[in-house]
């Protein structure tokens, strides 16, 4: 006869906490060696080796490779990227010594960032993921005019949404933004573009479908220094939708103008532009839209905008 137990030992507040953020280590650096891009994946490999930058020139020299600590420092911060021949073959060292899988770094380079034009490929990294990934970036770019363009088919169903945003840094060394998409119904986002920010990590939460998207700007801002943001994103539906689009405001908004083009034959019954003091709320209606009979067209712009949601919501006949 065997037997078994199990030694359950008491653990602390703060022993908790540390197991807690080795996991969060774990799980972001698992994402970036999927997703990229590759001088994040770096950094967070370096981070996790416990190696300086010395420690690792060292270690790379002692396998013959010649990488100075200040182009280590250069890849690490995204200021620059691997590509001659000579510069792929020290990445392959830094795999080695970072003990990482082969072409784990060299994939990365070789594809760029995740293009994510199927977002489904990349879901699954889950709510906790997606915190992280936006937490960091709060408050770093603020609004000042947002423009979105929304097509809508003749089942009242989103298809697609355009969007172009300039933004303003709010301190020196932003170099990129992050995008949710949080609805809680059955409307999907499948396909997403930049035409001006390569992309980042793309994070969904299975459960809700929400979608954090990272979007790298093509250099560090300095403060006060503005830029545009442009996305392209594709829906299709797996289950009911609500037929609404908007945006949610967490800071003050110059300007926002929305357009939403209805397809069908027949313009919807009722369209109107709703108003959302806080998140969790149900959406006031502000007043009846227009639809352009030529266009097919309902659209609103407003001036001033205090945080909160904006937005038009329309019933299919």
């Amino acid at each position: 006869m065997s037997s078994a137990f199990v030694l359950s030992l008491p653990v602390s507040d703060r022993d908790r906490v540390f197991l807690d953020q080795r996991l969060a280590e774990r799980e972001e650096l698992a994402v970036a060696l999927a997703y990229g891009p590759f001088h994040r994946a770096l950094d967070l490999s370096v981070r996790a080796s416990g190696l300086t930058l010395e420690r690792l020139h060292a270690k790379l020299s002692d396998q013959g490779v010649a990488v100075s600590i200040a182009t280590l420092s250069y890849w690490r911060r995204g200021l620059s990227r691997p590509q001659r021949w000579v510069s792929m073959r020290a990445v392959q060292a830094l795999e080695r010594v970072l003990d990482l899988e082969p072409n784990a770094l060299i994939g990365l380079l070789r594809s760029g960032a995740a293009p994510a034009q199927q977002v489904s490929a990349l879901a699954g990294a889950g709510d906790r993921a997606a915190r992280r990934l936006i937490g960091p970036l709060e408050g770093q770019l603020q609004p000042i005019s947002v423009r979105q363009r929304c097509t809508v088919d003749a089942s009242g169903v989103v298809r697609s949404v355009t969007s172009t945003t300039v933004c303003q840094a709010q301190q020196a060394g932003v170099d990129r933004t992050a995008v949710v998409l949080a609805r809680g119904d059955g409307l999907r986002a499948v396909r997403w573009s930049s035409p001006t920010q390569r992309i980042g990590r793309v994070l969904r939460d299975d459960a809700t479908g929400a979608l954090a998207v990272e979007l790298l700007l093509d250099r560090p801002l300095s403060r006060g220094q503005t830029c545009m943001v442009d996305y392209e994103v594709g829906f299709d539906s797996t289950g009911p939708t609500e037929p609404s689009w908007g945006i949610s405001l967490r800071a003050h908004c110059r300007e926002y103008c929305l357009s939403v083009r209805f397809t069908g034959e027949t313009p919807p019954a009722v369209v109107r532009r709703t108003w959302l003091s806080a998140p969790g709320g149900s959406p006031v209606d502000v007043t009846d839209l227009p639809v352009d009979r030529a266009s097919g067209i309902a659209h609103f712009i407003d001036f001033d905008l205090a945080p909160g949601g904006y937005g038009i919501r329309w019933e299919v006949g």
